[in-house]
């Protein structure tokens, strides 16, 4: 209906979750890691900057 991939939709949703668990002093980012399947905090971190542009640690502040 939208145009859009699925992929898009996946991608723009997971995003704005992790933005919002970032926020949450509480979560590790190994826990925020988990709880979307990432294989390491590497790759949840690489994800991040990817996506949304700045490292979790920036996000967090």
């Amino acid at each position: 209906m939208s145009g859009l991939p699925a992929a898009y939709w996946i991608t723009r949703y997971a995003s704005l979750d992790i933005s919002r668990l970032l926020r949450n002093r509480r979560l590790s980012f190994t826990d925020i890691a988990d709880m979307f399947g990432f294989s390491s905090p590497a790759h949840f971190s690489r994800y991040v900057q990817t996506n949304l542009g700045a490292k979790p640690s920036e996000l967090r502040e």
